[in-house]
């Protein structure tokens, strides 16, 4: 619930609640939307898988350890070992679907978009995280040229369906996604609160962003507290 919050940890704590709710009502308006592509195509269609299957295998030569020995799979370099071994797992999984012309069934292909899109999400706050989080939006983007060419390849409304999905998705992700990640991002509550009341007191871009983004008890909130801090440091 929200209210009206005394202390600027409270002023933060609340502003980051708002911010993830925000997060998610995005993915679940752009899942919505994709949904509705799937409708279009066939779960059991197969389709090419060439732009993320090519990521997720230059991703892992790359973060290979050129000095691993012995049998299995090979070492990954203590850098690359977190999301080195994570998109290793995704390749391995693609591969079992994967048949001699170098497609999979539609269906593993859309899980593959969600389990991408549940590790980016999943990765905010953290330096390695965010290196993380750097690689599987690369390779979110891959996954999502494959789904267009098979959106083509089955026809007008498809390839319609997608679009649409598409251009949700890339206007909130560069407007308001990264925006409201950097929020997530800070490691304490009071680091977050300071960022709407320094937007108060430079200028009104920081709030607007944050007012257009959050629903109206999460923005009055915001506002109510900035505003009442202000006037505490206010001369008399």
């Amino acid at each position: 619930s929200y209210g009206v919050v005394r202390t600027t940890q409270e002023l933060g704590g609340a502003m980051k609640t708002a911010a993830e709710g925000s997060i998610k009502r995005f993915t679940d308006r752009s899942n919505e939307l994709y949904d509705k592509l799937y409708a279009h195509i066939k779960p059991t269609i197969r389709v090419p898988v060439s732009k993320a299957l090519g990521f997720m295998e230059s991703t892992v030569e790359k973060y290979a350890d050129p000095d691993a020995v012995g049998a299995g799979p090979a070492g990954v370099t203590p850098l690359g070992k977190k999301f080195g071994g994570g998109i290793m797992a995704l390749l391995d999984d693609t591969r079992l679907s994967l048949d001699t012309k170098g497609e999979i069934p539609f269906s593993i292909l859309q899980r593959l978009r969600h389990d991408v899109g549940q590790k980016i999400r999943g990765g905010a706050g953290n330096l390695t995280d965010d290196i993380t989080r750097g690689e599987y939006k690369q390779l979110y983007s891959a996954i999502i040229a494959d789904i267009s060419a098979a959106a083509k390849a089955v026809g007008p409304k498809a390839d319609k369906t997608l679009q649409r999905a598409d251009r949700y998705y890339r206007r909130n992700k560069t407007q308001n996604i990264e925006f409201l990640d950097k929020i997530i991002a800070n490691k304490t509550d009071e680091q977050i609160a300071n960022l709407a009341l320094r937007g108060v007191q430079h200028g009104a871009s920081t709030i607007t962003r944050l007012r257009r983004n959050f629903t109206r008890d999460e923005w009055k909130t915001v506002a109510a507290s900035t505003l009442n801090s202000l006037g505490k440091a206010a001369p008399t």
